[in-house]
């Protein structure tokens, strides 16, 4: 999931959280015979690396979070539902993200642009 990219199903608010921070790449999976007692998934070993100059500026973090959370507060939802309370469609649009899409399909981009917003 924190690999997962904007658009794939796994997409979701723990990977916009480590992805706006860093780049996420999974190196290898772990089988669960390798740990005693033997859990019930695939582990998997990744590496994360700091970006160079942050996809979120240090002042934008709550803003940017609140919007994370309330975007992929239900995700088979479509953006304007979920931020309703937050934002309207007008918003929405006026920053050229489509208010119909769902949130597993927005980039960091997306998410930043929304969280300037509020």
């Amino acid at each position: 999931r924190i690999c997962a990219a904007p658009g794939k199903r796994h997409f979701g608010r723990l990977s916009a959280m480590v992805q706006s921070q860093c780049s996420a790449i999974s190196l290898f999976e772990i089988n669960p015979q390798n740990f005693t007692p033997a859990p019930k998934v695939i582990s998997a070993f990744m590496r994360l690396t700091p970006h160079a100059q942050p996809l979120v500026a240090q002042s934008l973090r709550p803003n940017f979070a609140k919007m994370v959370k309330c975007a992929f507060t239900q995700p088979r939802k479509t953006l304007a539902n979920n931020l309703k309370k937050t934002l309207d469609v007008t918003q929405i649009e006026a920053l050229g993200i489509d208010p119909t899409t769902r949130p597993q399909n927005l980039t960091i981009d997306n998410l930043v642009k929304l969280a300037e917003c509020l």
